[in-house]
C-alpha cells in the first residue's frame, strides 16, 4: 500500500524523540496532549477509503479534495467506478494515488463494494458517498471512537445538507426512517451512543467483520437498504455499532432517479420486517420514542395519531421537532390550519424545502386563500422549470414518495396528488 497523509507517509514510524517530536508538530494541538503510544498507534492505522462513482466525477473530485485536506492518518483511495464511460474514465485518471476499478457492468452499491473489499486490505474500511464532504479530524475521532469499543465494528456519523439540515443522524429500521431528517442542525444531535444501524454516507468498518459476516447483499440493486442490512446482520453476530455525533460531513444528496425505492424496500421488508423486535433501540431520549411511535402511526395510515406523537416529542424537547412529518400528518387527517403552520414552520428553518412549498400551495387551495396559493405555485414551478420538469418526490415518514404536484400554466391553478 501506497501510504498517504502523515509526517511519515512512505516508511514506518520510528520511536524515538525526534520522530515523536516531529508528529507533535504537524498533529493539530488538540491531539498535542496525548500519549507517545496514541500518537503511533493513530499514524501506523491504515485505513481503506472506498467511493463508487456513478455520474457524478466533479462531486467525487471534490470528496477526494476534502479526504485529502482533512486526513492525516496514513490511507488509500479506492474508487469503483460503475458508470465506466469515456469521460469518467478521464476524470478519475486525472487522480493520482487513487486505486480505480472499471467493472464492464454497473455493480451497484453492494457489488461495487464487493469489489472493492477485495482489491484492498487495510484492517479498517472506510465507506463514503462520492458527493460526500468530509471535515477535520473526521477519520481520528471515528478510528477513536470505534477503537475504544473493542465490541463494535461498525460506526457512523451525522450527515447534514449545504443548508445545515440534518440528512441523517443514526437509523431505525422498523420506522425506515433516519432520525433526524429535516431538522436544523442545533447541535441536538451531538451526542455518541449504541445504535440501530447507520447510513453509508460516511462509515468506519472493521475489515475483521466483512471477513466474518461475508459481502453485502448484491439483491439491493442498484442501491438503498444494503448499508441498513448489512448493520443488521453484523448485530446478529454479536456486533454493535455507533453513532458518534461529533463528526459530521456535507451531503448533497444527488438526485439520480427513484424508480427503484419501492422495490428495494419491500425486498428489505421481506427480509427484515418481522424482526424488528430483536432490535430495541438503546438508551432512547423520550422524544425519539414519540417520533418513532409518530412514524410507524403514519406507515399504519393513523394520521391523527402520528400528529399527536409529533406534537408530544415536540413539546418534550423542542430540538426534535418536525415540522414537515408533522405537517404531512395534519394534512392527511384534514386539519388544514394546523397543517398550513406547519409548513411555514418547516420553510422557516429550510428555504430551499421545496417539498414543503408545493404542500402549501395545496393547502392554500383548499382553504380558499388563491393569492398565497398562487405565490407559491409560482415558486414551485420555476422550481420545475428549473429543473427541468423532473417530478418532485421525497422519501416520506411512510417510506414512499410525497406524492407528485401538477400546474397549469394558463391558470397557475394546483393539483396535488397522493400516491
Amino acid at each position: 500500500m501506497a501510504p498517504r497523509g502523515g509526517p511519515f507517509p512512505s516508511g514506518r514510524l520510528k520511536k524515538s524523540p525526534t520522530s515523536l517530536r516531529l508528529l507533535r508538530n504537524t498533529l493539530k494541538s488538540e491531539e498535542a496532549d496525548r500519549s507517545p503510544s496514541e500518537f503511533v498507534s493513530t499514524v501506523l492505522a491504515a485505513f481503506d477509503i472506498i467511493l463508487l462513482n456513478y455520474k457524478a466525477p466533479d462531486k467525487l473530485l471534490r470528496c477526494v479534495a476534502s479526504i485529502r485536506k482533512h486526513t492525516r492518518e496514513r490511507y488509500r483511495v479506492t474508487v469503483v467506478d460503475n458508470e465506466n464511460s469515456e469521460t469518467s474514465r478521464r476524470t478519475l485518471s486525472s487522480l493520482k494515488d487513487v486505486q480505480t476499478l472499471f467493472p464492464e457492468k454497473n455493480l451497484g452499491v453492494s457489488g461495487g463494494t464487493n469489489a472493492a473489499l477485495r482489491k484492498t486490505d487495510g484492517e479498517f474500511v472506510v465507506f463514503l458517498d462520492d458527493d460526500a464532504v468530509v471535515s477535520a479530524d473526521w477519520l481520528r475521532r471515528l478510528h477513536r471512537a470505534i477503537q475504544d469499543r473493542p465490541d463494535a465494528a461498525i460506526a457512523g456519523c451525522k450527515v447534514r445538507f449545504p443548508d445545515r439540515r440534518i440528512m441523517s443522524a443514526e437509523y431505525l429500521p422498523d420506522a425506515l426512517k433516519p432520525i433526524g431528517y429535516g431538522e436544523m442542525d442545533r447541535g441536538q444531535r451531538n451526542y455518541a451512543r449504541d445504535c440501530d444501524a447507520v447510513l453509508r454516507t460516511c462509515l468506519l468498518m472493521r475489515r475483521r467483520l466483512w471477513r466474518e459476516i461475508g459481502d453485502f447483499d448484491e439483491r439491493f440493486f442498484p442501491a438503498q437498504y444494503e448499508t441498513i442490512d448489512y448493520c443488521l446482520r453484523a448485530r446478529l453476530a454479536g456486533w454493535k455499532i455507533l453513532y458518534v455525533g461529533s463528526v459530521c460531513v456535507e451531503h448533497d444528496h444527488l438526485f439520480r432517479g427513484a424508480d427503484f425505492f419501492d422495490r428495494m424496500e419491500k425486498l428489505f421488508l421481506e427480509k427484515w420486517g418481522d424482526r424488528f423486535a430483536d432490535f430495541p433501540l438503546r438508551d432512547s431520549h423520550p422524544a425519539d420514542c414519540r417520533l418513532t411511535e409518530g412514524f410507524r402511526h403514519f406507515r399504519e395510515g393513523r394520521f391523527a395519531e402520528a400528529a399527536v406523537s409529533f406534537e408530544a416529542a415536540e413539546a418534550l424537547d423542542p430540538r426534535f421537532r418536525q415540522p414537515f412529518e408533522k405537517g404531512e400528518a395534519l394534512f392527511r387527517c384534514g386539519r388544514y390550519p394546523e397543517a398550513i403552520r406547519s409548513f411555514r414552520r418547516a420553510l422557516a428553518d429550510a428555504p430551499s424545502d421545496i417539498v414543503s412549498r408545493h404542500r402549501l400551495a395545496v393547502l392554500y387551495e383548499r382553504t380558499g386563500c388563491w393569492r398565497l396559493m398562487r405565490k407559491e405555485a409560482d415558486r414551485v414551478l420555476a422550481y420545475l422549470q428549473a429543473n427541468q420538469n423532473r417530478s418532485l418526490r421525497r422519501r416520506g415518514a411512510g417510506g414512499g414518495s410525497a406524492g407528485r404536484i401538477e400546474i397549469d400554466l394558463s391558470r397557475r391553478s394546483v393539483a396535488y396528488h397522493l400516491p
